[in-house]
């Protein structure tokens, strides 16, 4: 059985996905998240997640290969 993880998009219609990993962190929740990024300067994604402790930035478009391994690696 593989560990749970979350994979999603910081840029989503309804919601923020900083938004999301800050409340996760403030419940004190780590699952090893995945993001995928595309229109953020690379200096605030970066710094914002590395404080928010995500796994792996992906960044758009992401390959399948790219995907697939970096689900991998973080869902065991």
């Amino acid at each position: 059985m593989t560990e749970p993880y979350y994979l999603f998009d910081l840029n989503t219609l309804n919601l923020d996905g900083f938004e999301v990993l800050m409340r996760m962190k403030e419940r004190g929740r780590f699952v090893p998240v995945i993001v995928m990024a595309g229109h953020f300067p690379e200096e605030v994604v970066e710094d914002r997640l590395e404080r928010l402790q995500v796994v792996v930035l992906l960044r758009k478009p992401v390959r399948k290969m790219t995907l697939l391994n970096s689900v991998n690696r973080v869902g065991g």
